[in-house]
């Protein structure tokens, strides 16, 4: 079988990049032969060994402004989608419909995977019209609808017309039928997965003997890694630590993600200069992954996600989390992980615009969020460790998991069409 899968931004630099690269690997061990359509720009340009490539160029002659992100704010040189005006719209739409029937006519792929259900997956769908065509949701992609719906209303002309769809939580599916307009017997909610291969425990465990033995510093640390900008809640983070410290003052912050110089400086200062605050550029994921099995505790206090994949990721590398209440993963986990004391939950201010807190509910926020790293930081005094039941759990969401229920879903979903 022939796949071509489809994203609108880079691959590999956010969850549903990493989505796209590993559910492509997947397929390649199954036998399949894949095709990529993706966008590049500047030096952001992935090594492809094997299959098809059509890649469209940002910050090009034909493309003279940066790849639009589907969150508002992306960990590069990004345009914000609400921001294009209909020229720019009329340039990303050519574009990619140039290099989707290019693919089209030199690859003739026999089923299309096409990443947020969004302009692009809709554009996929028109031009590969007489094939099967998948449709991932993110989260993000509803966020943006929800955010700016006039999107779906002029230029999702066909998106209605998936014949199949994974969403990531079956929270999503309301909003997939009802505000996508996607038939709710076509959606299939697969949640997500990490890379066993990557993201692991071994003997560098936060819980491991080993680790506890010859660690080389007496300090808790504690890891964030993201994007800097104030829907993950970073700066509520560093506005935490000064609360923190009052109980646990024997720790160490580590901030993973791209940050400008004022940035830097605003989390210094909220952070009221705390000596043992290191803000570092994002890594690679298997540097990641490396930095969360020396970490103790790894914290997301984001106002939204659309899964909080890192944090599944987190576990499987050995840290105890501190999260917000993030409803999708909470269904993921299940019970015996959610109440094992591995992780902990942050309850959410009252939001608007999906993902900004009400200024006046910034305070208790903070005050939660210094309390969920306190009882992970006394678990961690105390020796916590999870059992071996646990951590079966958290590894079976493992991507190889993942592939093979969907691998399922495809042949089900092409089975079903021939019969019709």
């Amino acid at each position: 079988m022939k796949i071509l899968h489809c994203l609108a931004q880079l691959p590999s630099h956010t969850g549903s990049g990493i989505y796209y690269w590993v559910l492509a690997d997947g397929f390649k061990k199954l036998g399949y032969e894949n095709a990529f359509l993706y966008a590049v720009q500047d030096s952001f340009k992935p090594k492809v060994t094997e299959g098809k490539v059509y890649e469209v160029s940002f910050l090009s002659d034909d493309l003279d402004f940066p790849i639009a992100g589907m969150s508002d704010e992306m960990p590069y040189n990004s345009t914000i989608y609400s921001g294009m005006n209909e020229d720019m719209l009329c340039k990303w739409k050519n574009a990619f419909t140039n290099m989707l029937y290019k693919a089209r006519e030199e690859f003739k792929p026999d089923i299309v995977i096409s990443h947020h259900l969004f302009m692009l997956t809709s554009i996929v769908k028109g031009i590969f019209y007489d094939i099967p065509v998948i449709g991932i949701s993110h989260g993000t992609d509803l966020r943006q609808i929800k955010k700016y719906p006039y999107f779906r209303e002029l230029h999702m002309e066909y998106i209605s017309e998936l014949d199949g769809c994974i969403a990531i939580a079956p929270k999503d599916i309301h909003d997939i039928e009802n505000i996508i307009g996607i038939s709710k017997n076509k959606i299939k909610v697969m949640g997500g997965g990490f890379d066993s291969r990557i993201f692991y425990r071994e003997n560098c465990s936060a819980f491991s003997n080993d680790k506890i033995k010859t660690r080389s510093h007496d300090r808790i640390s504690i890891l964030y890694a993201g994007k800097i900008s104030y829907s993950k809640g970073v700066y509520e983070l560093a506005n935490a630590i000064p609360e923190v410290i009052k109980k646990h003052p024997d720790i160490c912050i580590d901030i993973i993600g791209n940050a400008s110089e004022a940035q830097i400086s605003e989390l210094m200062r909220l952070s009221e200069n705390f000596k043992h605050l290191t803000i570092s550029p994002a890594l690679p994921q298997p540097e990641l992954a490396r930095k969360m099995r020396e970490s103790d505790i790894f914290v997301l206090p984001s106002y939204y996600e659309g899964l909080g994949l890192v944090n599944i990721e987190a576990l499987a590398s050995g840290c105890l989390v501190a999260t917000t209440s993030i409803e999708s993963l909470i269904w993921l986990l299940g019970d015996r992980v959610n109440s094992s004391g591995i992780i902990e939950y942050i309850k959410l201010p009252r939001l608007f615009d999906t993902d900004k807190p009400y200024e006046e509910d910034k305070p208790e926020f903070i005050k939660n969020l210094a309390n969920a790293l306190s009882t992970q930081i006394k678990r961690v005094k105390e020796g916590f460790q999870a059992d071996d039941e646990v951590y079966s759990e958290i590894y079976s969401h493992s991507w190889d998991g993942i592939i093979n229920k969907i691998d399922v879903y495809i042949k089900q979903l092409i089975s079903d069409i021939r019969q019709n």
